[in-house]
């Protein structure tokens, strides 16, 4: 060995060099290796530069641009959709239903549920809608979504459902266009946007109800038909705030009134046919004709104000919340009529 050159060890391995003054270049590319293994095959980087920076990915051997700042925003609205999405699964947990008479009466739900979202999206779509209303109303479609979810996910696994398969496919179709909307109440609240969920939610009604039906088929009783009329009500009274909302807005404005009028005449019959229910018990005698004499008043003077005025005067804020307390009240109704040994 030459006097210039020295024995060099780094890390347990031997390395010899002519120069000494190569040591530091053996340095250099050590660390450098050392970097390199400790890389994933692609990375990115952030800086404060504003030029572009490159991706590299090793195994495709592409490059795409990424400006500063989006590797940041994509993330961020991954982590937000992966929120909502969570949120919606904490919101749809599986209902265990007790009996044919509870799952019909979800059922009865699956159909007010359609025209109660079409009016949450629909109500944020008004100008100068208050800003602590709008919150409130999107925790209360959020709600109403995760339920949708369940009711769907729960039929397609209950037994009475799931030996049927007239039964099970129509719950299967219910559902796809259940989905449908989901997909369009998701997005940003507009006039186009409510038109499209008007549009979905009819087509869902119509096959909420067919579903409605074959299951109240499968056990026919006057017990049955009374949870069918009863959850029909509530229905009605979300049908009725969904049409007067989309006619304030001129939105088929004549059919929506000739279909407010249709609504008006088939809640009093259906009201007169729970009154002469056989299984009618006090309290739900009692509550009957609260609903008729309160509630339903209150809505049927405002919705006839509306129809008189060949449309003129619309008050929609008034409207919504006596059809959401006309809701509750039904709902209320049909819960008893479910109850009843």
């Amino acid at each position: 060995m030459k006097k210039n050159q020295k024995k060099i060890t780094c890390n347990g391995n031997n390395l010899h060099t002519e120069d000494k003054k190569l040591m530091s270049v053996y340095k250099i590319v050590i660390s450098s290796c050392c970097v390199a293994l400790l890389l994933p095959a692609c990375t990115s980087y952030t800086t404060k530069s504003t030029k572009p920076l490159v991706m590299v990915n090793k195994v495709a051997k592409r490059e795409s641009v990424i400006m500063p700042g989006t590797h940041s925003r994509v993330k961020l609205e991954q982590s937000g959709k992966r929120l909502k999405k969570s949120r919606q699964q904490a919101l749809s947990p599986f209902l265990n239903f007790k009996n044919v008479k509870e799952a019909i009466n979800y059922c009865c739900k699956s159909r007010v549920l359609s025209m109660r979202m079409a009016n949450l999206y629909g109500v944020q779509v008004i100008k100068d809608y208050p800003i602590e209303k709008q919150r409130i109303v999107k925790k209360q479609l959020d709600e109403a979504m995760g339920l949708s979810n369940s009711i769907y996910n729960s039929l397609l696994l209950y037994a009475p459902v799931a030996n049927q398969p007239e039964l099970y496919q129509k719950v299967k179709s219910s559902q796809a266009y259940w989905l449908l909307l989901e997909k369009a109440l998701s997005k940003e609240p507009t006039r186009e946007g409510f038109l499209l969920v008007l549009e979905i939610s009819d087509k869902l009604l119509v096959s909420n109800d067919t579903m409605t039906k074959l299951l109240e088929a499968q056990y026919p009783d006057s017990q049955s038909k009374c949870i069918n009329i009863a959850g029909r009500q509530s229905l009605y009274a979300m049908k009725l705030a969904r049409d007067y909302l989309a006619a304030s807005m001129d939105i088929d404005k004549e059919h929506r009134m000739g279909l407010m009028l249709e609504t008006v005449n088939v809640f009093d019959s259906a009201m007169l046919a729970l009154e002469n229910a056989p299984k009618n018990t006090l309290e739900i005698g009692g509550v009957i004709k609260s609903i008729t004499k309160m509630e339903w008043k209150k809505v049927y003077d405002t919705v006839n104000e509306c129809l008189e005025g060949n449309g003129k005067k619309f008050n929609i804020f008034v409207m919504i919340n006596f059809c959401e307390t006309l809701r509750d009240k039904t709902d209320r109704l049909t819960r008893m009529y479910t109850d009843i040994g």
